[in-house]
C-alpha cells in the first residue's frame, strides 16, 4: 500500500478554506437580532462605585417594577423567582458579603440578591 504525502502549501490551502467556509456557516446561523420583548430595556455597563460590607446605601430600582440595582460595580437581582410588593421606593441596598446584597423597600420587603452579568434586560412595568 503506497501512501501519497501532500505538500505543506496544499494543507494550508485546505485549512484556509475550512475556515473560510465554517466562518461564513456560522454567519448564516447566527444572522439577525436577538428579539426582545416590545419596550424591553437593556442596561450593559454598570456606573455604580464600590461599596463597603455591611454599610447600608440608598438604592435606585432600574425599572420600578423589577428588583434590580446597580451597586457595588456590579448590576444585582434576586436569584430566581421573585414579588416586588409595592410602594418599593424608596429602597436601600447593603452588602451582606461578596456576592450577596439584601435590597430593603418602601414597604418593608426584604430580598436577598445576587450579582448579575451584563447585559441585563427588563421588560416594560405594565401600569
Amino acid at each position: 500500500m503506497q501512501l501519497r504525502s501532500l505538500s505543506g502549501r496544499s494543507v494550508v490551502i485546505a485549512l484556509l478554506v475550512l475556515a473560510i467556509g465554517g466562518a461564513v456557516a456560522l454567519n448564516l446561523a447566527t444572522r439577525g437580532t436577538p428579539q426582545l420583548p416590545r419596550g424591553t430595556r437593556v442596561f450593559l455597563t454598570p456606573t455604580s462605585h464600590r461599596a463597603s460590607l455591611g454599610v447600608t446605601y440608598p438604592a435606585r430600582l432600574l425599572a420600578r417594577c423589577a428588583p434590580v440595582v446597580d451597586f457595588d460595580g456590579d448590576f444585582w437581582q434576586p436569584p430566581g423567582g421573585w414579588t416586588l410588593a409595592q410602594p418599593a421606593e424608596p429602597a436601600t441596598i447593603r452588602l451582606a458579603g461578596p456576592d450577596r446584597a439584601v435590597l430593603r423597600t418602601a414597604s418593608g420587603q426584604s430580598l436577598p440578591l445576587v450579582r448579575a452579568v451584563p447585559p441585563v434586560g427588563i421588560a416594560s412595568c405594565s401600569p
